[in-house]
């Protein structure tokens, strides 16, 4: 009944599965709901903001749909509405789009480094951290046209193994930090982050490569699917 789990990132998992929930339904329903469900998921999220904040109710699992964090989930959605409809190519094509994509990346990075910090669980949440997602989001749409992302076979790796880096990335850093107490404790701060950011990344590459992909084919095969299918194709 607990909001964190023993692995205390895996508290988006609860998130994840409304996500999925939600988005299935309206990919079912058809883009067409998606202002009737905008309108819901804020008056839910106004909601939980009333039972959360203003009577301070202990935070589950079961609470999850009514959090303020839920709003991201429909500025995605209407982003991939307007990319699915070719809005972003046609702008992404114009000549000053690289200059709009950087512009909106520019602002983001600023917005973060101003912003005050707020919890998921706060109506802070999606003003501290979803308008700033929103725009890097919108700059990479832009940009999905005329830059060439399938190429970056790196980035795409690291893409593709971001959950598992995730969720491992907590015990990478406890297990680096341990290392570093015993084997080179005088290692100033920089020089630790990039320690810590090197071995985290590999960690979860590797994961993503032994453990992940290869449970993703046998899951895959066990459910009659291919692999293509059941993970789609990185961008």
């Amino acid at each position: 009944g607990s909001m964190f789990p023993t692995l205390f990132v895996g508290w988006t998992l609860n998130f994840e599965m409304w996500f999925y929930l939600l988005c299935a339904a309206v990919l079912m329903a058809g883009l067409r709901v998606l202002p009737a469900v905008s309108v819901a998921l804020i008056a839910t999220s106004a909601l939980g903001v009333l039972l959360v904040v203003g009577t301070n109710a202990r935070l589950t699992p079961w609470l999850v749909p009514l959090l303020p964090i839920t709003l991201e989930f429909v500025a995605g959605m209407w982003l991939a509405s307007a990319f699915v409809s070719g809005r972003f190519t046609a702008i992404g094509s114009g000549a000053g789009s690289f200059g709009v994509a950087a512009a909106l990346v520019i602002l983001a990075v600023v917005w973060l480094a101003l912003a005050p910090t707020a919890t998921p669980f706060t109506v802070a949440r999606p003003l501290t951290w979803g308008i700033p997602s929103v725009l890097l989001v919108t700059a990479g749409l832009l940009m999905e046209a005329r830059l060439p992302f399938r190429r970056m076979t790196v980035a795409l790796l690291i893409g593709s193994a971001s959950y598992a880096l995730y969720l491992i990335h907590p015990v990478v850093i406890r297990a680096t930090d341990i290392v570093r107490s015993h084997v080179w404790p005088s290692l100033n701060p920089p020089a630790y982050v990039a320690v810590l950011l090197i071995v985290s990344v590999t960690s979860g590459v590797l994961l993503h490569l032994w453990v992940e992909k290869p449970l993703l084919r046998g899951v895959s095969g066990w459910l009659g699917l291919t692999p293509r299918r059941m993970t789609g194709t990185a961008r």
